[in-house]
């Protein structure tokens, strides 16, 4: 073990506590994009270029709901729990088409 690389196993250990940089990226930049496509509608077309065999009616509805959901959330009075179900679900289904893309691409 001595002549193991220590700052090679301290990184490994930060990458096991903390996940790694690229990870939490792709984690904010498919939050950054959840976020715009629940407000902007021309976000959607954008999207299906980009990730041309993603489910367009799912993806639709998903925004529909999720914008339904952030609706009647703003709407909550104070100590009631907001609703996250939709909000979430697009989330999962932006990360899955990314990974999707990931996989292809190597």
């Amino acid at each position: 073990m001595r002549d193991v690389d220590a700052d090679a196993i301290r990184s490994q250990i930060d990458i096991w506590k903390n996940g790694s940089r690229e990870q939490t990226r792709a984690m904010h930049r498919i939050e950054s994009l959840r976020d715009i496509l629940l407000r902007d509608d021309a976000a959607l077309t954008e999207l299906l270029q980009e990730y041309p065999g993603a489910d367009a009616q799912h993806l639709r509805t998903l925004i529909r709901q999720g914008r339904k959901e952030t609706q009647a959330n703003a709407a909550l009075q104070a100590g009631q729990e907001p609703q996250r179900k939709h909000y979430r679900a697009l989330f999962q289904a932006l990360k899955t088409l990314d990974e999707q893309k990931e996989k292809q691409q190597t």
